[in-house]
């Protein structure tokens, strides 16, 4: 039998130091030798899966953006992003709610209003106008601030567009209406040819808990939030001890 293994990285395939250990690589190699498929489905986009993966993972799907955009080999498969307009509302919205730090995520490259050496020590930037900008849409809107104004933003985004709250209530990650890491995943496993009941999802925060819930099996890791623990049906270690290669290799045994 066939299975797609869908990974989330942060906090689940990757390791606090943003790294994929050895055991975790053999893992999944020995994953793909038996003939199954992988995939990423990540918050993150394109640049980064490609620099946070090893080698030997360079050509499989990788669904970024919580599912608004999915590549493989350099292939655009499939892209969906926030009209302009809504961007602009969501904004104007997050002003209103008392959060200030936003960027948004244009054809790959991030543009923010504030220095991200904020948020990432070496991610020095000059902050941009994002009001002034350019751009049909963009795959993903970040909102970043203090978890009670991030909750009011959540609650009065535009219909046009989706929000999650996840790192603790700190971030609000936006995307178009109807995006998700479920919609990706299934998007790959259909082209594939690989029913849902045969996908296994992996993760740790509320933008997974979708993608667990509809996969044949939902894992949640060690060190997932407790809303992801619930719709889990089976519960891995921690993403710091390997816990997908240790799923893996008892699940394949």
């Amino acid at each position: 039998m066939k299975y797609l293994f869908a990974f989330d990285l942060d906090g689940t395939l990757l390791h606090r130091d943003n790294t994929v250990s050895e055991n975790t690589a053999r893992a999944l190699a020995a994953a793909r030798a038996a003939g199954h498929v992988l995939c990423v489905a990540t918050g993150r986009p394109p640049r980064d899966v490609r620099s946070l993966l090893p080698p030997l993972l360079a050509d499989i799907a990788f669904v970024c953006y919580n599912g608004a955009l999915i590549e493989e080999r350099g292939e655009r498969l499939f892209s969906r992003t926030i009209a302009r307009a809504d961007a602009l509302a969501v904004l104007a919205r997050a002003q209103n709610a008392g959060v200030g730090q936003m960027f948004f995520e244009i054809d790959d490259v991030l543009h923010a209003n504030f220095d991200l050496s904020v948020v990432w020590p070496d991610a020095k930037t000059e902050p941009e106008d994002l009001a002034a900008l350019s751009f049909a849409g963009a795959h993903k809107i970040i909102a970043c601030g203090a978890p009670p104004n991030v909750a009011r933003l959540a609650e009065a985004l535009p219909a046009g567009v989706t929000g999650t709250v996840t790192d603790g209530g700190t971030i609000c990650q936006i995307a178009a209406a109807g995006v998700s890491k479920a919609q990706g995943v299934r998007f790959v496993a259909e082209r594939c040819g690989i029913p849902l009941r045969n996908a296994v999802a992996f993760g740790d925060d509320a933008n997974d808990i979708e993608m667990l819930s509809e996969c044949g099996t939902g894992v949640a890791m060690g060190n997932a939030a407790p809303a992801v623990r619930a719709v889990a049906d089976a519960v891995a270690a921690s993403n710091e001890e390997d816990g997908v290669a240790a799923f893996l290799q008892r699940f394949l045994a």
